[in-house]
């Protein structure tokens, strides 16, 4: 039988698989959500992964410079490893003493094992690399199989969200589930075979299981999700793990205390990650935040210059000082919150991105002017914080509208949280007169 055929039937076996486990287990049945919605919705997270591996496909057919292909063919290496070695797959699987001379022999056959940037705080592409190795297994080496792999687990992290976020929002479940899983940028960029996606996977999955855990709601059987959650975070986007890990620290602390005093509580607990990065800078000297975020940030505009990518808003380099980093703050975030703006390299992906712009910038405004008082602080705090960390980091780091797009996808859910959380109902202009 043709390969190709054999690709359709093994992606339409796997469909089947996913949705009946969707239909069938606890954990995607949701109180006040018909089961229609929820298996519609991976439906249309299925078919927007799809859309991205045509865009990449079609679109933009430079196979090297294409993060879902580039990351899938040194897979396919990897894949291969085992086939001729299993001993080197699994050191490599396991980063088991595997950066000897001997190993370049493998990693010289794969065109990104070695990242442009030397270290993990903004990133590692070893892991897309290790995701895409493993799927081969029972992929039969078809991307669409790898892409609705990696919907079903970004749309999982999802549903933990949306677990916890609709425990705060009982007569908001339904604006809530159709704003987080049809938000446009937060669908498309993390349902193919990209970072966003176990970003989504790992950071939902934490922290549902860690409020279960506060909860002491089945203690033992969250143990196991959560070291995964945060291996994950970890090796996929080293900032995100920075950041995430004292916020939910702080969570559970105000969670633990009744909620008592938690703006000094995130605060402290913020304060004392940074004072452990200031401290780590004197055992390693690579360990320098300002001169990471400038490496980043000088990096993107010379990869951008050399590529002539349209999107790039401003050439200017950053020194690594502290009083740039600083002063970066806050343009950073706005960058975030704006680009891309019309003449920003203008194309379909980025008028789309504009267009969001607009539904970010009336929720945020939403939220000034029919600001209410939230039910649950924490979770605010926490969402809040996260959202604008996120922003700010993101904005200094890219002077690239293109990448900011797709690095901010982290932090729309809590932008939905907080939009549902704090905003008052808008009166209906069709509301009955008493």
């Amino acid at each position: 039988m043709n390969n190709l055929i054999l690709q359709y039937l093994l992606f339409a076996v796997y469909a089947s698989v996913f949705f009946l486990l969707i239909r069938k287990m606890a954990f995607f049945r949701l109180e006040g959500i018909p089961k229609a919605w929820i298996s519609g919705a991976f439906g249309i997270k299925v078919l927007a992964g799809i859309m991205l591996y045509l865009v990449y496909t079609y679109y933009y057919p430079d196979r090297q410079n294409a993060d879902i292909y580039k990351y899938f063919d040194d897979g396919n290496v990897l894949y291969r490893v085992f086939w001729e070695s299993p001993a080197d797959f699994f050191r490599i699987m396991f980063s088991f003493d595997n950066e000897q001379a001997y190993f370049h022999r493998w990693y010289g056959q794969m065109n990104n094992w070695y990242g442009i940037y030397p270290t993990n705080l903004y990133g590692d592409g070893h892991i897309m690399i290790r995701f895409n190795a493993l799927a081969r297994f029972i992929s039969l080496g078809s991307l669409p199989v790898h892409t609705l792999f990696m919907a079903f687990l970004s749309f999982s992290g999802l549903i933990g969200l949306y677990r916890l976020f609709s425990e705060h929002l009982a007569n908001r479940s339904q604006a809530l589930f159709l704003l987080l899983f049809l938000f446009p940028s937060l669908l498309f960029w993390s349902s193919g075979v990209l970072k966003e996606g176990l970003i989504l996977f790992a950071g939902g999955m934490l922290l549902y299981h860690t409020s279960k855990i506060l909860q002491r709601d089945k203690i033992l059987r969250r143990i196991l999700p959560i070291l995964i959650s945060l291996i994950l975070l970890r090796y996929s986007k080293f900032y995100l793990f920075a950041l995430m890990v004292p916020l939910i620290l702080a969570y559970s602390w105000v969670y633990l205390t009744g909620g008592r005093r938690a703006l000094v509580k995130y605060g402290l607990m913020l304060l004392a990650t940074f004072g452990i990065g200031l401290m780590l800078q004197f055992f390693n000297p690579y360990n320098n935040i300002p001169e990471i975020l400038s490496t980043k940030h000088n990096d993107f505009i010379r990869i951008a210059q050399e590529q002539e990518a349209g999107s790039l808003f401003s050439e200017q380099t950053f020194d690594a000082s502290w009083s740039q980093l600083i002063k970066a703050m806050i343009p950073g975030f706005f960058n975030t919150l704006i680009r891309p703006l019309p003449g920003e390299g203008l194309t379909l992906l980025s008028l789309l991105s504009m267009l969001e712009n607009l539904m970010i910038w009336s929720m945020v405004l939403l939220i000034i002017f029919r600001f209410r008082k939230p039910s649950d602080t924490n979770l605010v705090l926490f969402s809040l914080l996260f959202f604008v960390l996120i922003f700010t980091l993101v904005g200094i780091m890219s002077p690239v509208s293109g990448a900011l797009v797709r690095y901010k996808v982290p932090a729309l859910p809590f932008l939905v949280f907080l939009f549902q959380q704090l905003t008052a109902p808008i009166p209906s202009v069709f509301s009955k007169k008493s």
